[in-house]
């Protein structure tokens, strides 16, 4: 598929297991709050829990040109752990079993930044945050649910290439090319990642080629 010329995102999935996002080539992509390439789960709003996926594959997908004020991602995997009421008492939590994704074979480049507060991550796995936290790296390091990890994931042969927004901006927000937060055995193989951007503030609170919190 080609998908260009929208708003928030390429792509929304949520609620799937053992589907396959492949060979899709994604850009100009906008948002004023969060954009992406691709987002997969995610999505929770005051009241409302959101969504997760299971052993989705997120293959040979190209994405470039994805612009926000506020959070861009090229590929962004949230998962949401659910939570019900046994009708015999108790609670089960959602998901249950080693989640399993694999994010492989994309290449990403070209997120920009259209605040200088602005946050962009190439490709981000990650649980839900905390976002009653009160500061954007207490948000960013929290996660909603304690305990959960997800379990199993691969990320391996992947291209993020972040270049510089051509001086528009001085960046004060996180800049990440690959990042991974609470997770349990997850496997990072094989990626190339570079980050290009020469207009990088001190103030800063994370500017990395890799992220990772977890286990």
């Amino acid at each position: 598929n080609l998908i260009k010329d929208i708003t928030r995102a390429g792509m929304f999935i949520g609620y799937e297991s053992n589907s396959k996002i492949r060979g899709n080539r994604i850009l100009n992509v906008g948002g004023t709050l969060d954009a992406a390439g691709i987002i997969a789960g995610g999505n929770s709003r005051e009241g409302v829990q959101g969504y997760n996926n299971m052993r989705l594959e997120i293959d040979g997908n190209e994405i470039s040109d994805i612009k926000s004020a506020r959070m861009a991602h090229g590929i962004k995997v949230e998962q949401v752990q659910r939570t019900y009421q046994r009708p015999a008492g108790g609670l089960v939590y959602s998901p249950m079993m080693d989640e399993k994704m694999i994010v492989k074979n994309n290449v990403i480049w070209s997120l920009q930044a259209m605040s200088s507060g602005a946050h962009m991550a190439g490709i981000h796995l990650f649980s839900e945050r905390n976002y009653s936290r009160p500061t954007f790296i207490e948000q960013f390091t929290t996660p909603q649910q304690i305990i959960y990890r997800m379990r199993g994931d691969l990320i391996a042969n992947n291209t993020v290439y972040l270049t510089d927004d051509g001086g528009t901006y001085v960046n004060t927000g996180a800049i990440v090319g690959l990042g991974v937060q609470n997770a349990i055995g997850a496997r990072i193989l094989n990626n190339a990642v570079a980050l290009k951007d020469q207009s990088i503030s001190a103030s800063s609170p994370i500017a990395t080629a890799m992220f990772y919190q977890g286990e």
